[in-house]
């Protein structure tokens, strides 16, 4: 029996106390894919440690069994198994220090592979100048080549991937569940939208995995680590954005904030964003050409290296990204 590194990853994954960690780490180990549960076996004998040793034939044989049946029925759902280590997997995301061993695609495997890509993302619950923002900046960045990544919620997120859409363009969500559901519910037709334009729905929980909070902080590092950078749309200080924001600076990403006008500037909502203002190395996005110097930077790194004094202030009268006096 010839088995895929997917079939022997998704083995270790339904193994009880093996984590994603572990199954990567006897990935690496192995230079081919086991041919049969006993392989399977001394592979976890050999290189994952005490957890490894505590398992048998008889834990291992009906565990691949059921890796089988999974990776058959999510095609069947239209839903592709990628290992770390097959040629689809996304390289951006494969050179981050936390990859997922397993990830789980619906649509076009094309869009975790662009040339440009960028993390749109905030509150569930924007002001309306922020929801505005999203859309439209969304769309600018497409319509520039960008491939929009975020993560199908209500509010920034379904704003991002909206403008994404609206202009025709490429758009990755990840969940925080199994890809044979959507949630929220009310954005079943949005998930729908994105497959069609040719974008991807991405997991890295098995099909029937129900939304988990633990799962939502998870699955932020794939938001960054699918992307060149992460632009910010609006957040408090303990938003969950925070947490890919957090992901981001490890993993080495650009990363951008919306600068609010005057009227908005002060609302606890966009709190985060002022914080995160403050920090040097945050390019801060105040109108279109705060956005044309990001697309710059990710696209001529070496050129346009941020420099804060040629950045307009995020504060103060100045023109918003639809040009607006504010």
């Amino acid at each position: 029996m010839n088995l895929t590194s997917e079939m022997f990853g998704l083995t270790l994954f339904l193994l009880p106390g093996i984590g994603r960690k572990t199954v990567r780490q006897v990935l690496i180990q192995c230079d081919e894919p086991p041919n049969s549960a006993q392989e399977i076996l001394e592979a976890l004998h050999a290189h994952a440690g005490k957890r490894g040793e505590k398992f048998t034939i008889v834990d291992v044989t009906p565990a691949l069994d059921r890796a089988d049946q999974l990776i058959s029925e999510s095609l069947e759902q239209g839903i592709t198994t990628l290992s770390v280590y097959s040629p689809s997997y996304p390289d951006q995301l494969k050179a981050t220090d936390d990859p997922p061993a397993i990830l789980y695609v619906k649509g076009d495997l094309n869009a975790l592979r662009p040339k440009d890509s960028i993390a749109v993302i905030g509150t569930r619950h924007p002001t309306e100048y922020a929801a505005k923002s999203a859309f439209r900046i969304a769309s600018r960045l497409t319509k520039q080549g960008f491939v929009i990544v975020s993560g199908l919620a209500l509010g920034c997120d379904s704003q991002a991937h909206e403008g994404c859409v609206d202009a025709e363009g490429v758009s990755v969500s990840v969940l925080a569940h199994g890809l044979d559901q959507v949630h929220p519910k009310a954005n079943a037709g949005l998930a729908e939208k994105i497959l069609d334009n040719g974008g991807a729905l991405v997991s890295e929980y098995l099909v029937g995995e129900k939304p988990q909070p633990v799962y939502f902080v998870e699955r932020d590092r794939i938001h960054s680590g699918l992307s060149s950078a992460v632009l910010v749309i609006e957040t408090d200080v303990s938003g969950g954005t925070m947490h890919t924001v957090r992901f981001a600076k490890n993993q080495g990403r650009q990363i951008a904030v919306l600068a609010h006008p005057d009227a908005f500037s002060q609302d606890s909502k966009s709190a985060g964003n002022r914080e995160l203002l403050t920090e040097k190395e945050v390019l801060p996005i105040s109108d279109s050409e705060g956005l044309e110097l990001l697309v710059r930077t990710l696209r001529e790194p070496v050129e346009s290296r941020l420099d804060h004094d040629t950045v307009p202030s995020p504060v103060g009268t100045q023109k918003d990204l639809w040009g607006d006096a504010q």
